[in-house]
């Protein structure tokens, strides 16, 4: 839905389409009040809703645009799996005001599974995080010293409906980045996720 149309890089993000999504919803997602509200230009805001029409999940109708059944399908599931809890690790620089994450996929227990995380996130603009992974009611951070791993394990509460999955830590400023990296992890794995969600994100008749 975000990717590039003729060689250009989109003006908006998944962020961008969750959030008109959920504001069409809510009947607040006109073309001029989509450009202010999520502060992109108006050209880039109707191209999101041609997108978002075009993908089968917003419809026109005679007061504007509403949600359909696998739309309205696609933001629970989605806002299901990209909450954002507030953290604070004031022993950690950067990470003094932050956000926690549990995202459904495979716990990342190898570094190269911990760097294809980060590299979603680098790629967006976030350049800090801390990335583990949550297995049976243990926390672990592959390759991460000994010292600041005990200090992050008893510094955060877990308050998550997944009960094994990635553990993503991003500073208070990077939300919105680690927003759009969550949608990109769960297109790539969604092996640990609902058959109903597969059918709805992926379009798959078989899951």
């Amino acid at each position: 839905m975000v990717a590039t149309e003729r060689g250009g890089a989109p003006a908006f993000t998944e962020w961008h389409a969750l959030e008109a999504l959920r504001r069409i919803s809510l009947g607040e997602a006109g073309r001029l009040s989509l450009s202010s509200d999520l502060g992109i230009g108006e050209a880039s805001a109707r191209t999101l809703l041609d997108r978002l029409e075009r993908e089968g999940l917003v419809v026109r109708t005679k007061r504007g645009r509403s949600l359909t059944e696998k739309g309205a399908a696609v933001l629970k599931a989605l806002t299901s799996i990209t909450t954002l809890r507030p953290c604070s690790l004031p022993q950690v620089k950067g990470f003094e005001r932050c956000f926690l994450t549990v995202l459904p996929i495979r716990p990342p227990r190898e570094l190269t599974e911990v760097y294809a995380i980060r590299d979603e996130l680098v790629a967006r603009g976030c350049r800090l995080s801390l990335i583990g992974y949550l297995e049976e009611g243990v926390i672990d951070f592959p390759g991460m010293p000994c010292e600041l791993r005990s200090t992050i394990v008893s510094s955060i509460t877990i308050d998550s409906p997944y009960d094994e999955g990635a553990l993503i830590m991003v500073p208070e400023g990077c939300s919105r980045e680690l927003i759009g990296a969550m949608v990109q992890l769960v297109h790539r794995d969604c092996s640990s996720l609902t058959p109903r969600f597969n059918e709805v994100v992926r379009g798959d008749p078989s899951a």
